[in-house]
């Protein structure tokens, strides 16, 4: 609701109300719009919530698309005007969507990234970009902890073997979180949610040393390590770095084989932090005890078996 709620105050925006979300840039064709009588049209893709509270604003024409390509939505802005966007990581609004709506003026990420916004086409069009990114902070940490959970306790293969008609309770008698550690990569808002709530279960919490809010670890009673200690010696490894040139590919062969064959990577970041053949591979060979992903490479891409 949260997410909704800002959401809609940058759309608003157009027609003159207040921001509260946080601004990766401000538009000046936005603020052209503003009119009293000016009712601007916004498409929001695959955000169902976000487009009901906009409609009943009677200020904003809605267009709400779901499971659009790329090439669908350009095709649409192509037909009639659009003055505002709204959109999750389903798809890439690049210079190429920009440019088939000339009179868009700004793009809402229901979310935190913004990697699949071209900031700079935004830039060169006077396009305002925002995020929410508070918004999610609470549900991911939450989602995290859910996942560490699963995995502790193999809430998903007891719940496959049970429906399967089986009832093999030795076989998943899990284990405990307390007195575990983990390892946090990735300190902004959500890390340290999520660090937080691990603290609460009893878990410690190491992250790296790098991270430019070390006092806030510190604080909070968490371990500044290196890399390579962090994830020698962590039972759980959990992901919350943006998606950059530097930070693409950032798990892979060498980092997964440096894990514990019984540890536990988490990623609930961006897919493509993780190299995905490097970890199907080590989960073949035991390398490593499991892992739990929320975003892929490929969202909706068949998955791979693995034992």
């Amino acid at each position: 609701l949260r997410q909704v709620a800002i959401m809609h105050t940058i759309m608003v925006a157009l027609v003159g109300a207040t921001f509260k979300a946080t601004p990766t840039q401000m538009s000046a064709r936005a603020a052209s719009l503003m009119s009293a009588s000016f009712h601007p049209t916004v498409l929001c893709l695959d955000s169902p919530g976000i487009a009901e509270l906009l409609e009943r604003t009677g200020d904003i024409n809605v267009l709400d698309q779901e499971g659009m390509s790329d090439d669908d939505v350009i095709r649409l802005l192509g037909e009639r005007p659009v003055h505002g966007i709204v959109l999750r990581s389903a798809n890439n609004c690049d210079a190429r969507m920009m440019d088939a709506a000339p009179q868009l003026a700004v793009i809402g990420r229901a979310g935190i990234g913004v990697d699949n916004i071209d900031i700079v086409a935004a830039e060169e069009r006077s396009i305002g970009v925002y995020n929410t990114p508070l918004a999610s902070v609470a549900s991911v940490a939450e989602h995290t902890l859910a996942l560490m959970l699963c995995a502790a306790r193999r809430v998903s293969l007891a719940s496959a073997s049970l429906r399967a008609g089986r009832w093999d309770r030795a076989c998943f008698e899990g284990s405990t979180l307390e007195g575990k550690i983990l390892g946090v990569i990735g300190y902004g808002p959500i890390g340290e949610a999520v660090a937080r709530r691990a603290s609460a279960l009893g878990m410690r919490v190491c992250t790296l040393e790098t991270s430019l809010r070390h006092d806030a670890a510190t604080a909070g009673g968490d371990e500044l390590v290196s890399m390579d200690n962090l994830l020698s010696r962590a039972h759980y490894v959990s992901l919350h770095v943006p998606l950059t040139a530097g930070t693409s590919g950032l798990i892979g062969e060498r980092e997964l084989a440096m894990m514990q064959p019984h540890a536990t990577l988490v990623n609930t970041a961006r897919g493509e932090l993780v190299d995905e053949e490097a970890l199907l591979r080590a989960l073949d060979a035991g390398e490593i005890g499991a892992a739990c992903l929320d975003v892929f490479v490929q969202e909706g891409a068949p998955l791979h078996e693995t034992t």
